[in-house]
């Protein structure tokens, strides 16, 4: 028997195609709990540790939500997610870290330092698309010339 509101009850499975909001939410808690790591350690450890254990129980409740228990199984999935994980927390580290230590040590102000980061930010980036479009247009190369050779079947 449907639920009198009309919506499905809380044990129950979505309907198909719905949106998984909480699964969602849950996981952007978290990533910003891990970026804000660097700069404020005490308060984002306790919000990653909250959010994680929140999170593990949504994917309990519904296995096939934004974050499909299937995939969480999968060991190509762990590692990319580690691999994630490590250049990120590293990649804020630094961001916050070097204006503080150049100020600190050369003497500037964070703002210059600042600036800096910034523009070698938009570079790397426009180097980066650039790149990337310059990169489609040589198509994809063969691994070795004896690779261009059809192979027959051993069958």
């Amino acid at each position: 028997m449907p639920h009198p509101s009309g919506l499905a009850s809380k044990g129950a499975p979505p309907p198909e195609g719905r949106f998984d909001s909480w699964g969602a939410v849950l996981l952007a808690v978290l990533s910003s709990s891990l970026v804000l790591l660097p700069s404020h350690p005490l308060p984002a450890v306790i919000v990653a540790v909250v959010s994680a254990a929140a999170l593990a129980l949504h994917i309990r409740r519904r296995p096939d939500g934004y974050v499909p228990q299937a995939a969480l199984r999968s060991k190509l999935f762990g590692s990319s997610v580690l691999i994630t994980l490590v250049l990120s927390v590293s990649y804020f580290t630094l961001l916050f870290a070097i204006p503080r230590l150049i100020a600190d040590r050369a003497g500037r102000p964070t703002s210059t330092v600042a600036a800096g980061q910034l523009v070698a930010m938009v570079a790397g980036s426009a180097l980066t698309l650039f790149f990337g479009t310059v990169a489609t247009r040589l198509g994809r190369p063969g691994c070795a010339p004896c690779c261009s050779r059809p192979v027959r079947s051993p069958c």
